[in-house]
């Protein structure tokens, strides 16, 4: 599309749930942030709970913190603690130099957000975990919330979630997909899991295609329920018990007794040993009785409903009426014995008259027809609980669902037994009973798909591994399919071709990474056509090549890298990846549903993403600032797009599942407007870490990295406060980094601290080479910082002095704080001026001169000594006022330029003040090199002989002198 027609489109980065996926456990520390967004997540979870009560959520949050310190990320996890998408664009993007496209973005962000709940049709059915199949439009009508749904999550293992909303939309336009095995009907913007080179990512139905693969479960888990028959008897029937329990008077002379029942909706804890029979009626010639039935469902009922499901007809004017009609004589025979020995029933048999002047389909009457049978039943009971057995068929445990499916098989299937594809057909021209007969064969493991044949009423079950399950687990009481059926051989035959996984790059990676090449298989060129998706491997034929990596990897005493888990995660799980066959767009809009899971994000079967989402604006103050400032006047195109964002935050509906989440570290310049309450109404304050949460955060970017064995990250975490979760995320790459460019197999403590020194000062330049005069004044300079700091009493402990160049310094002294501070006093500020002119002071002393090499020491301490004066207030003579405003640069609002509060009288007062600060703290310097002087030598020339001194070596060179601390 040409870039004039995308101008106006927001640059929105959507991250979905499957493999982006980001929560609280993620983010270490911040616990108070996140306490704070509990309730964000919680009305994402529940909108209903709040609604409910009339409460108004939040539209909008704003995180307030320093660079680094996690804003971006916990806006993440807010999202995959919620399961929602997740909508992430920088204020930057915004901009453009074209009037009216900021605001077009934020038009088209909120849009997208808005739209971002895929939908499916309301005669989509959804598994629950018991079984059950319900369109989704009845688990609206009946407020299902809290019923639970077989998943897929992140290791392609199949578990329970529960529902936590459904949301009704107005009619949308929607595709049909389908594949070998099933349909759906969707939105466009409905994600699947789709895999491609033996990578499995989310992808819009819109992106998807023909040939495509998407996720579909291997087999659909059944239950362990047992059914009692009472169950299935409406409320109404009448039990009558053993030993005359109930009687009641006929005559009044008390000669005549007649037995009384109990309704079945009365009767308190039933005992079924104890009935004698039941009946359905209201009496007379129109009851239905039984004398004897089983207590529970069993193998021969379900066979019996499946007889009657495939080759059974119930008259619409009868209630009790069944007739099956077959040609097949035993199956006659089975079914009077399943229903003598189960019901004490015995139902006639006939041989219907054969009607040879019937038109065949090639035009001409029959020469010869089989005999066939109609066996019927005419009890109005034993029908009912045929009927009734349709709602839970699927519900029921695997060996039942089997024999219901021998049933069904032995009435409208065959055996197609070629010598080099065997297939199994089952017939049923009925769509809800081909639906049914496909997901009772996929709770076997076994997958049935609809071909073209017979209208698409035809069930075909091919491949070695389908076959083999099928065989396993149905029966036949038809003696020819019985036959037909034992007679299949399977060995030698080929894989199912629709089991098949494009592993193909994946393959390639994992042979790879324990050094295995293709002619280590026993098919080398197989496994190369495979790995360029040539051709896509069966499953079977991928397990046999898994074991030759498995004995490759036993022979060479190799463990299995994460490439190789991730083959076997995929070949050994419980996902199949069922080949898109056709999409279209649908002529008609429909009602479309949209359902939340409390964890995973997919529903078995129909694979849904949940309704709810964020949206994120990062660096919100590049349009946030306030209006009516700057050179560019009250109108530019900045202040524009703001005023589009405030009109869409203002335009959310009470229950709009869209809160927007913004971070910035500028506060300050924003615009009013965007903090009063129904937009940015709550604010939430990042800080930086403390020791224990950059443990936290250390251990977390560890996590894909191997570390030797003397690691400790409670000592890094000690040598790096100020440190953001950015700046230690950054250090343990470079750590990585350095110990790859020593040619390691592990990152070493010293890798760690090494990488420090790098982020805080930069690289180090051995390059430099410093003359000997140079070196000698830069080793004095950095042993006079080292001295004075240990001469101190607040003072932070030396780690670690060098006079190696790193970054724009020819040396650096590294002192560490040994524990948090959150305050800090005057007598602490003046002992950091006294370390900082420490260098400053040997210079003079020591050579009775300067260099520039203190210069950023005096820069430091006369921006430190400036705000002891005029922010701290602790000028004696100055008092505890503060004095002049924050600096603002040009175009930020509020400021063009910097102002004076003060007089220029105070501001002499004030550089008198600061000087006076400075020449404290030199004083204190000079004193301590003066008296230490020998101290002061010995550590410089150690720094000339080795360059860097650590902590201990320092320590002990100074324990030498025996140096009382004194106060600055």
């Amino acid at each position: 599309m040409s870039q004039a027609f995308t101008f106006g489109k927001a640059n929105v980065k959507l991250f979905t749930q499957f493999k982006d996926r980001i929560t609280f456990k993620d983010v270490a520390g911040l616990k108070e942030a996140k306490e704070e967004l509990i309730e964000v997540v919680d009305f994402l979870k529940n909108p209903k709970k709040y609604l409910e009560i009339g409460a108004r959520i939040p539209r909008g949050v704003l995180l307030l913190g320093p660079p680094g310190c996690g804003k971006t990320y916990i806006a993440r996890a807010v999202a995959g603690e919620a399961n929602v998408p997740f909508f992430h664009i920088s204020g930057s993007e915004f901009i453009e130099m074209f009037v009216g496209v900021g605001s077009a973005r934020v038009r088209d962000l909120f849009q997208t957000a808005k739209k971002a709940a895929p939908c499916i049709t309301g005669d989509t059915l959804i598994t629950l975990s018991d079984g059950q199949e319900i369109p989704i439009q009845e688990i609206f009508d009946k407020k299902m919330v809290g019923v639970e749904v077989p998943s897929i999550n992140n290791n392609l293992e199949i578990e329970n979630a529960k529902i936590i909303g459904i949301i009704k939309r107005p009619p949308k336009e929607v595709y049909e997909l389908k594949t070998y095995h099933s349909s759906i009907k969707a939105t466009d913007n409905h994600l699947f899991p789709r895999i491609k080179n033996g990578q499995i990512e989310w992808v819009e139905l819109k992106n998807l295609k023909k040939g495509d693969r998407i996720a579909a479960p291997r087999k659909i888990k059944t239950s362990n329920r047992i059914v009692s028959i009472l169950e299935l008897l409406p409320p109404e029937t009448r039990i009558y018990l053993k030993n005359n329990q109930y009687k009641e008077k006929i005559r009044k002379d008390g000669r005549g007794w007649r037995l009384c029942p109990i309704r079945l909706k009365d009767w308190k804890n039933p005992n079924f040993e104890e009935i004698n029979k039941i009946a359905i009626g209201h009496g007379g010639w129109g009851d239905s009785w039984l004398f004897k039935m089983p207590q529970f469902l069993n193998e021969d009922v379900l066979y019996l409903k499946g007889l009657i499901d495939s080759d059974g007809h119930l008259p619409k004017r009868s209630h009790s009426t069944i007739n099956f009609i077959n040609t097949e004589i035993n199956l006659h025979q089975k079914l009077r014995e399943i229903l003598k020995e189960n019901f004490g029933y015995e139902p006639k048999i006939y041989l219907n008259k054969k009607h040879y002047e019937t038109i065949l389909p090639q035009g001409k009457k029959p020469e010869k027809l089989k005999d066939c049978y109609t066996t019927n039943i005419n009890n109005k009971i034993i029908r009912i609980i045929l009927k009734k057995i349709d709602e839970i068929i699927l519900t029921l445990p695997e060996n039942l669902i089997a024999s219901w499916l021998s049933g069904v098989f032995d009435g409208d299937g065959y055996i197609a037994n070629k010598s080099n594809t065997p297939k199994i057909v089952i017939v049923a021209t009925n769509p809800n009973l081909n639906y049914k007969i496909k997901a009772g064969l996929h709770r076997l493991g076994i997958i049935g798909y609809s071909t073209q044949s017979n209208k698409g009423s035809s069930i075909e079950i091919t491949g070695k591994i389908n076959i083999g399950i099928f065989k396993n687990k149905i029966f036949s009481f038809h003696p020819d399919k019985a036959m037909k059926l034992k007679e299949i051989k399977l060995d030698g035959k080929s894989f199912w071709r629709i089991d098949q996984i494009p592993v193909g790059y994946l393959l390639k990676r994992a042979r790879v990474s324990c050094g295995m090449g293709q002619r280590q298989f026993i098919n080398g060129h197989e496994v190369s056509c495979w790995e360029r998706n040539i051709f896509i491997p069966a499953r079977e034929n991928l397990i046999k090549r898994f074991g030759e990596i498995e004995n490759w990897l036993s022979i060479s005493n190799l463990q299995k890298t994460a490439e190789i888990k991730q083959l076997e995660k995929l070949i050994k799980g419980e996902v199949f990846w069922s080949k898109i066959t056709s999409i279209k767009k649908l002529p008609k809009k429909e009602v479309v549903y949209d359902i939340s899971l409390d964890k995973n994000f997919n529903f078995l079967a129909n694979r849904l993403f949940i309704h709810n989402c964020l949206v994120f604006i990062d660096e919100i103050d590049a349009i946030g600032r306030e209006r009516g400032a700057g050179l560019g006047g009250g109108h530019d195109e900045r202040e524009q797009t703001l005023n589009q964002i405030l009109v869409e935050m203002d335009g959310f509906e009470r229950d709009t599942k869209v809160i927007v989440i913004a971070a910035t570290n500028r506060p300050d310049i924003l615009d009013p407007a965007l903090l009063r309450p129904g937009r940015f109404d709550r604010r939430i304050v990042l800080d930086m870490p403390d020791i224990n949460d950059r443990e936290e955060i250390l251990k977390i970017h560890s996590r894909e990295k191997k570390l030797a064995k003397d690691v400790d990250l409670r000592k890094v975490a000690e040598r790096t406060p100020g440190f953001s979760g950015a700046d230690l995320a950054n250090l343990m790459n470079e750590a990585a980094l350095l110990a790859a460019r020593k040619n390691q197999k592990e990152i070493t403590q010293q890798d760690i601290f090494d990488s420090i020194e790098k982020v805080l000062l930069g690289p180090e330049r051995r390059s430099r080479v410093l003359s000997a005069k140079e070196k000698e004044i830069t080793a004095y300079h950095e042993a006079g910082h080292a001295l004075v700091a240990a001469s101190l009493k607040n003072a932070d402990p030396v780690h670690k002095v060098s006079i190696v160049a790193r970054g724009r310094t020819g040396g650096y002294t590294l002192k560490l704080p040994t524990e948090e501070t959150y305050l800090r006093t005057k007598s602490q500020f003046m002992t950091d001026l006294t370390v900082l002119l420490g260098g400053y002071a040997s210079e003079q002393i020591i050579f009775n001169d300067i260099s520039t090499g203190a210069a950023n020491d005096l820069q430091n301490a006369s921006d430190l000594a400036r705000k002891l004066v005029t922010k701290f207030g602790m000028s004696e003579k100055i008092g505890p006022i503060t004095y002049g405003k924050t600096e603002e640069l040009i175009f930020l609002g509020r400021e063009i330029t910097t102002e004076k509060n003060y007089s220029e009288k105070m501001a002499a007062e004030i550089d008198k003040e600061v000087k006076n600060f400075i020449d404290k703290a030199l004083n204190t310097a000079k004193k301590i090199i003066v008296s230490r002087k020998k101290v002061l030598q010995a550590i410089a020339q150690k720094l000339i002989e080795k360059e860097t001194l650590e902590r201990e070596e320092f320590e002990n060179l100074i324990k030498s002198f025996k140096l009382k601390p004194i106060s600055a």
